[in-house]
């Protein structure tokens, strides 16, 4: 399997470096339930996501057209599962899901 990211993940860092973000409600309660908080959520984002945690992409289940793609990265030493997208614009990213792997 020869996928690569929808979306350039630098691209991705500065806008939530903007604050051009959105935490959905399940990734911030799955966030909580490992003992972070929309903070962390935003740190792993801009600090410890690297192209080489790149798992795969995938089309939304819920708005027919988006791809998400999916990254498998590491902190405080617990493995983490984290997909994001672009909203429609293309402006804000949507942070989906947000959890330990």
């Amino acid at each position: 399997m020869d996928q690569r990211p929808t979306y350039d993940l630098k691209s991705i860092k500065q806008k939530v470096g903007y604050g051009n973000y959105r935490v959905t409600g399940t990734a911030l309660k799955t966030a909580d339930e490992i003992g972070l908080d929309e903070d962390d959520i935003i740190h792993v984002i801009e600090n410890c996501l690297q192209l080489r945690d790149f798992y795969k992409t995938m089309a939304s289940d819920k708005i027919k057209g988006l791809m998400q793609d999916v990254y498998k990265t590491s902190y405080n030493n617990m493995k983490l599962y984290v997909k994001i997208q672009l909203g429609f614009q293309g402006d804000t990213v949507v942070i989906i899901s947000f959890k330990k792997e």
